[in-house]
């Protein structure tokens, strides 16, 4: 029996959620080997700190998979691979940046509070660079799966089914 167009949903937990899995560990672990990968104390401020990777880590990991979850959704259902259908005009990218900006500054500004706030009640305090070889990999990239699913999923909420007229003849 044939089987219509993969649901979002479906692409959601079958193809996204894995994908998004591993590459995002993958990114992450390459990023923060580059950066980190032979330093033995990593200082909270300053120049390859704490803070140079939680700030920019703390925007990217809800504001990159917010805007590329609505981009794949829209690109599923204006296509007619998951249903439903959407239409091919629909102006969805600016949709996508306000979005990623509306979830990645909350994020912005609780990281870089708590690195200040940790600095603030202990100056001199250090991380080993393996901690965040290992665990910012651990810790953002589910945080970003999740963001990517749920955002994915929210999509099939936008804009009007295509071939729905609303004026009234």
């Amino acid at each position: 029996m044939p089987k219509g167009p993969m649901t979002l949903r479906e692409f959601a937990f079958r193809v996204a959620l894995p994908r998004e899995l591993i590459l995002g560990v993958l990114i992450n672990l390459v990023i923060m080997w580059l950066i980190f990968g032979g330093q033995e104390a990593v200082p909270l401020l300053g120049w390859l700190s704490v803070m140079a990777v939680v700030a920019p880590a703390a925007y990217c990991s809800l504001a990159f998979p917010t805007f590329f979850a609505i981009a794949e959704g829209v690109k599923r259902r204006t296509k007619g691979k998951s249903p439903p259908p959407l239409d091919p005009k629909f102006r969805w990218i600016w949709l996508a940046c306000w979005r990623a900006f509306c979830r990645g500054a909350p994020s912005l500004a609780i990281g870089v509070t708590a690195v200040l706030a940790l600095d603030h009640y202990y100056p001199t305090l250090t991380v080993p660079g393996w901690v965040f070889v290992v665990f910012v990999p651990l810790i953002a990239t589910p945080i970003g799966a999740l963001v990517f699913i749920r955002t994915l999923l929210s999509t099939e909420r936008l804009g009007k089914p295509a071939g729905i007229s609303t004026t009234s003849e």
